[in-house]
């Protein structure tokens, strides 16, 4: 049917809102995905703000909501999972920063339940960055608190400090030393465990603290040279983790650190967890090298990681397990890699992989590559990752994407995609060509997309998608 769809933007002087909406009136389907037989108004809103009180202080504003769940996939405005609407305010001072926040989030997923879905009410962050002293130590003091609440669900609420004081050192020949010591503490509070939003990360009714200290030491040793066409810098860098086990009672819920993926991104991190839920216990060793070549033709980033865990297997109830598949299940972890290249800035490739540790099988590979000639772009990117967990949301995915776009007489464009998936499962996701036209006041396009996807309402089928849009009115 047709969609009416607005954007407005507007510069206050002390911020910018921008925000756009859509609105239809159309058959309603069920929360099953089947025709109700009435019709009525579906669409959606999202605005975001930005204003600026002083030179120091912020507000930032994200409302993101949409009438039901399969409105923004069924007429193409957006794939996402779950919408995030949002409350920021933030201060900067000195080398400082401290922040408010309120979260709220609608789940469009079929097994989204509203009751199940957190929003926080507030998120505080105070961060306190001292200068360096007299030796260049630096002191790291931060407050973090939450207060987690679900509608029907498991409540919990979470207050932490942690601080350190880190030493740098770099010697009259370039090798860079640093020194840390580290400590958190964290007090929780759960409630309604017993209607938790996944069973896997459910927690245990009660209040709960714990001490995690640690002390970190690294070294990096820059190694230099410059030709007559290029520059290299090959750098091995090694860092020490002494952490006691344990750290993570069964009581405490999972709430901010469920998405865990090795990668060159945190192998040499101090706690690889994200959030602050889990905690990486465990003395360890780190290494890796970076390797950087620098011409006026072209550059290549690399870089290869591994870790050492001295009590990969520990007995301890309180320590963390890595599943196998998450990269670090065994004393030595899989091998991460990076590589960047950019070729006189029209061929750009990125590859991330992780494997085994023993079988050197690819656990992750990651590829994007783009190339842009004249008044074309050509990109392709391929997805792989085998954690070997049946856990909802982190299956194993295979998946290969192809696009581009063509620019001719000045306003007109081609464009096309293919998303296919690989695994034993696999088909075609989606496809889809078009052109359009675009100038100052208007743009104009026809587009053909086939989905070979099914969610609710949505069934495989082909569409054909005609707009036309009014630019900067009023």
């Amino acid at each position: 049917g047709l969609v009416l769809a607005a954007e407005v933007r507007k510069h206050l002087g002390f911020g910018i809102i921008q925000s756009e909406g859509s609105i239809t009136y159309t058959d309603i389907p069920d929360t099953f995905g089947k025709d109700t037989g009435s019709n009525g108004i579906r669409g959606h809103i999202f605005a975001n703000g930005t204003f600026n009180h002083s030179e120091n202080l912020r507000t930032q504003v994200q409302f993101q909501l949409t009438s039901d769940d399969t409105y923004l996939k069924r007429y193409g405005f957006s794939r996402v999972d779950t919408l995030k609407s949002e409350l920021l305010t933030e201060l900067f001072k000195g080398r400082s920063y401290y922040s408010l926040r309120a979260l709220w989030f609608q789940g469009l997923r079929a097994e989204d339940v509203q009751g199940l879905t957190a929003f926080a009410l507030p998120l505080i962050n105070l961060n306190l960055v001292s200068e360096p002293d007299r030796i260049g130590g630096v002191f790291n003091i931060q407050f973090n608190a939450l207060a987690l609440q679900r509608t029907d669900g498991m409540d919990s609420s979470r207050a932490t400090i942690r601080g350190s004081y880190v030493i740098p050192y770099t010697t009259r020949h370039g090798q860079i030393l640093k020194l840390g010591v580290h400590f958190r503490g964290d007090v929780y509070n759960i409630s309604n465990s017993n209607r938790p939003d996944f069973n896997f990360f459910r927690g245990q009714d009660g209040s709960y603290s714990r001490f995690l200290p640690h002390l970190t030491a690294s070294f990096e040793w820059p190694f230099v040279k410059t030709g007559k066409r290029t520059q290299q810098i090959l750098t091995p860098i090694v860092t020490f983790v002494a952490a006691p086990t344990g750290g993570n009672p069964v009581g405490i819920s999972n709430e901010d650190s469920r998405a865990f993926e090795l990668s060159d991104s945190n192998i040499l991190s101090g706690n690889r967890m994200p959030g602050f839920d889990l905690w990486e216990s465990g003395s360890r060793f780190n290494f890796g090298f970076k390797w950087l070549i620098i011409s006026k033709n072209f550059t290549i980033d690399t870089f290869f990681g591994e870790s050492y865990r001295f009590a990969a297997k520990s007995t301890d109830p309180d320590d963390i397990r890595f599943a196998p598949g998450s990269g670090l299940s065994t004393s030595l972890s899989d091998l991460v890699t990076r590589v960047d290249i950019t070729i006189k800035g029209k061929i750009r490739i990125s590859n991330r992989m992780r494997f085994d540790e023993s079988s050197f099988k690819v656990r992750r590979n990651e590829i994007d590559a783009n190339i842009y000639i004249q008044n074309a772009m050509f990109g392709i990117g391929y997805y792989k990752l085998n954690r070997g967990l049946q856990i909802q949301g982190l299956e194993n995915r295979e998946e290969i994407r192809i696009y581009g776009q063509y620019s001719f007489k000045t306003n007109w464009k081609v464009f096309g995609d293919i998303t296919r998936n690989l695994t034993t499962t696999g088909a075609t996701v989606f496809q889809g060509i078009g052109i359009s036209y675009s100038d100052d006041c208007v743009e104009l396009s026809v587009a053909w997309r086939k989905s070979f996807t099914t969610d609710r309402e949505i069934s495989p089928g082909t569409s054909i998608l005609f707009r036309l849009r009014l630019k900067h009115l009023g």
